[in-house]
């Protein structure tokens, strides 16, 4: 399984993932100069990886998260004797276990706890795609499968004062750009071409990275475009248009 070049220079220790060497080939963003768009130094880091590799299959991701879990408590039980508080702390994790694991939703037919909420558009119904859900360190993870096949992953997290990120998505929005040491391209919320809100975005080879305006949060995702590529193929079921009418109320409506 190949590691995308762009997670590795990309991902930074404020995302809590990794941060490697690797080439950026970034989309220029209207009216600037070629030399602001150049390839940024390789970066490293000797962060451990978080992984959410790229056509995994929902088990392995939940084992996997399973076991970093129990990573992020081992220093709770390192303090703790056996005992009462000890079993507390089992339960505790255990509970943050289940929750990852029964957060697995498979998007067979509307409606599901996902509609309303910011990420309509990154799903659709009856194509074999599924979610899975993950809060670590104050990062909240959804990760999208489809055929059982990881494919994308968006990382959110909390805008203020207080946040790392700052306070607004366009402060937001710099910090990765200096990180990154190119700059993204500009996309500004587009229904009709499925983008609901306003973007940054960055390309390799093999990884589509977006920067989305969701608000109070601060969204960044992570995209295979080797599937990105195929989505019309693998998403045989179209869904209807919200305005669409049904043929058989077109013919009533009719008489």
């Amino acid at each position: 399984m190949r590691t995308p070049r762009l997670l590795a220079l990309l991902v930074t220790a404020t995302l809590g993932l990794t941060l490697g060497a690797g080439d950026l080939l970034a989309t220029p963003p209207k009216n600037k100069k070629a030399k602001d768009t150049a390839k940024p130094a390789a970066l490293e880091t000797t962060l451990p990886i978080e992984p959410s590799a790229f056509g995994s299959d929902s088990k392995s991701v939940i084992a996997t998260y399973e076991k970093l879990i129990e990573k992020d408590y081992q220093a709770e039980f390192d303090k703790v004797e056996p005992g009462v508080e000890m079993r507390r702390l089992e339960e505790k994790m255990q509970a943050d276990k289940d929750y990852m694991r029964k957060s697995l939703l498979v998007l067979d037919t509307p409606p599901t706890t996902l509609d309303g909420t910011r990420l309509v558009g990154e799903f659709t119904y009856g194509n074999q795609e599924s979610i899975l859900r993950v809060e670590r360190g104050g990062k909240k993870r959804t990760m999208f499968f489809i055929r059982d096949r990881l494919w994308k992953y968006i990382d959110s997290y909390a805008l203020g004062e207080k946040s790392k990120w700052g306070a607004t998505f366009a402060v937001a929005a710099k910090k990765l750009e200096e990180k990154l040491g190119v700059p993204g391209r500009e996309l500004a919320a587009n229904p009709a071409e499925g983008r609901r809100f306003a973007e940054l975005d960055w390309a390799d080879e093999y990884t589509h990275v977006r920067a989305i305006d969701w608000g109070k949060e601060f969204a960044v995702a992570f995209v295979e475009r080797a599937t990105e590529g195929r989505l019309d193929e693998l998403r045989k079921n179209k869904e209807k248009p919200a305005e669409s009418v049904d043929p058989t109320v077109k013919g009533v409506l009719r008489k």
